[in-house]
């Protein structure tokens, strides 16, 4: 078992979407849930308190804007990397979404292994992009 395991921070509005990512982030060796959040209000302070290597955000919650949060965050916890999780990926959007700070974007059209793969990819220091943007 690795010593050093990925932390990851889910933040998703959707309680089904989250406890998916939590059941298979807990089930591989390499990572660790250090923590869920239903919105991106308190985000910069959560992780600042649990110290995630990877946070998954969802692009499209109610309350404050996850853009906005990843801006405080590269602030508040700049070795922190942010995964953005979104059903919309064109060029547009994933510009919006590194332009704030973002070392990737994955779709909501991939599946579990492909979430997996990016958080591994994004802790080991490259940038994501979904398939074809």
């Amino acid at each position: 078992m690795p010593e050093n395991k990925i932390r990851v921070l889910c933040v998703d509005d959707s309680d089904a979407i989250t406890e998916l990512f939590c059941l298979a982030i807990t089930a591989e060796p390499d990572m660790i849930v250090a923590g869920t959040l239903s919105s991106a209000d308190t985000l910069a302070e959560a992780a600042a308190r649990q110290r995630p290597d990877v946070v998954l955000l969802d692009l499209t919650m109610p309350g404050k804007d996850p853009l906005a949060a990843v801006v405080e965050l590269a602030s508040a916890c700049p070795d922190t990397r942010v995964i953005i999780f979104s059903g919309y990926d064109d060029p547009k959007t994933v510009e919006s979404v590194m332009d704030a700070g973002a070392w990737g974007l994955i779709s909501k059209n991939g599946d579990v292994v492909d979430v997996l793969a990016a958080i591994r990819r994004v802790a080991a220091g490259e940038i994501v992009h979904p398939r074809g943007a």
